[in-house]
């Protein structure tokens, strides 16, 4: 797995010779995504111990979440970014380097401040947090270890039975996460007298 060091130092030289492409992300930046969530999930955000949530990737969430400009504009430059990516990790091959390390070294969902958790009901409880990273991972090893950064393990059970039972990764189906930060307001939850969160140092800025 490629260093987070590395990936850094990857994504601002690519933001410095392209900063139309960061400009972008900022445009489509989603300020506060509004999710439906049960109630036991929000409980355990609220006693800080789900650090992590996750969506599929249905035509609700890709509209919001996919960003058109960025993928038109790779599409026009791919060979300038393969060159550059190669600068920066000569061994790589941009060709069969995996989705999960692709997305690491430039990230290409919207980006997402913060989350307001609810239940449709307007009198139940209510949930407003930071999201303090959110990205698309492929659920293979890397994607698990992945994940584990942000303190998630909560889909290890999945991964299990996917190395042994299969499907094989090509045909495993990929999902949104979003990790949790700073709990900002809750109503109708019991809260931990801590709400802060073991925050992965990874930015995609």
């Amino acid at each position: 797995m490629i260093s987070d060091k590395i990936i850094e130092e990857l994504r601002t030289a690519i933001y410095k010779q392209f900063p139309e492409l960061n400009a972008m992300r900022q445009r489509r930046t989603i300020k506060c995504l509004d999710l439906t969530l049960r109630r036991e999930y929000a409980e355990q955000i609220a006693a800080g111990t789900k650090t992590v949530e996750y969506r599929w990737p249905i035509p609700f969430w890709n509209s919001k979440l996919e960003n058109p400009e960025i993928d038109a504009f790779l599409d026009k430059n791919a060979d300038s970014l393969i060159g550059l990516i190669k600068k920066h990790i000569p061994d790589i091959d941009a060709d069969t380097a995996s989705d999960n390390t692709i997305a690491k070294i430039l990230p290409l969902v919207n980006r997402v401040e913060t989350i307001h958790f609810h239940n449709y009901n307007p009198n139940g409880w209510r949930l407003t947090v930071e999201c303090t990273y959110n990205n698309f991972c492929t659920p293979d090893n890397e994607g698990r270890e992945w994940l584990h950064t942000f303190g998630s393990y909560e889909q290890d059970a999945e991964f299990d039975e996917w190395e042994r039972n299969g499907p094989p990764i090509e045909e495993r189906e990929g999902y949104y996460f979003f990790a949790i930060g700073r709990i900002l307001s809750a109503k109708g939850l019991k809260m931990n007298a801590d709400n802060t969160r073991g925050v992965s140092k990874q930015s995609d800025n």
